[in-house]
C-alpha cells in the first residue's frame, strides 16, 4: 500500500506543555513502522510532511528515518500567525508542498477518530489518499491522552463533539473557496 504513495503526512493529536504527548508519540511510532516496512521490502522510505508535535516525537523515536527527499515540518498557521493550527491548515500547507514536489498520493497518519476528517479534507484539496486495513490496524493503537492541554483530545466523547463541530465548520466555511 505505502509503495503506491508519494508522501506520508502525519497530523498531531493533542499535545502536552513540555512534550508531544502520548498520542503523538504513538503516531510517530506508527510512522517509524511504516518507514521500516518500506525499507524491509526494498523501497525507499517515504518523504514526510509532519505536524510539529508528531515531528518532535518522531525525531525522539529510536528508529528515525530521514529520506532522500527529506521531511517537512508544519508548525504554525501561515494565514494567522497567532491562530490555532487546525487540520485544514495543516493539510492546506501539505498540499502546497505536494504540488511543489509533484506529489499526488499521500498516506495520512492521524488518530483513528481523526483520520476520516483528515482524509476528507485531503481529498477536498485534490490529494489521492492511500490506505489499507493494515494502516487502520496500526492507527487503532493510538489512544487519547488524558494529560493533553487540548481538552478535546483527552477523551473520546469530548473529541466526538469537537469533531462534529469541525465537520460542520469545514463544510459550511469552504463553499466556493479556492482549493489552490
Amino acid at each position: 500500500m505505502q509503495e503506491k504513495a508519494d508522501v506520508l503526512i502525519g497530523l498531531s493529536f493533542g499535545r502536552r506543555k513540555a512534550t508531544p504527548g502520548n498520542s503523538n508519540e504513538r503516531l510517530a511510532a506508527v510512522i517509524a513502522a511504516i518507514q521500516e516496512k518500506m525499507n524491509s521490502v526494498g523501497h525507499a522510505p517515504l518523504p514526510m510532511i509532519l505536524q510539529k508535535e508528531v515531528d518532535d516525537a518522531y525525531r525522539q523515536h529510536g528508529d528515525y528515518w530521514i529520506t532522500e527527499s527529506g521531511s517537512f515540518s508544519i508548525y504554525r498557521n501561515e494565514k494567522d500567525k497567532d491562530g490555532y493550527l487546525d487540520s485544514y491548515e495543516v493539510l492546506r500547507q501539505a498540499w502546497i508542498i505536494m504540488k511543489k514536489e509533484g506529489w499526488e498520493k499521500a498516506v495520512i497518519v492521524a488518530h483513528p477518530d481523526h483520520w476520516l476528517r483528515c482524509a476528507a479534507i485531503a481529498k477536498w484539496f485534490g490529494m489521492e489518499v492511500v490506505s489499507n486495513s493494515a494502516l487502520r490496524v496500526q492507527l487503532s493503537t493510538v489512544g487519547y491522552d488524558p494529560q493533553s492541554v487540548q481538552f478535546w483530545t483527552r477523551k473520546r466523547w469530548l473529541f466526538k463533539i469537537w469533531t462534529l463541530a469541525g465537520w460542520i465548520k469545514f463544510w459550511l466555511s469552504r463553499k466556493g473557496e479556492d482549493r489552490q
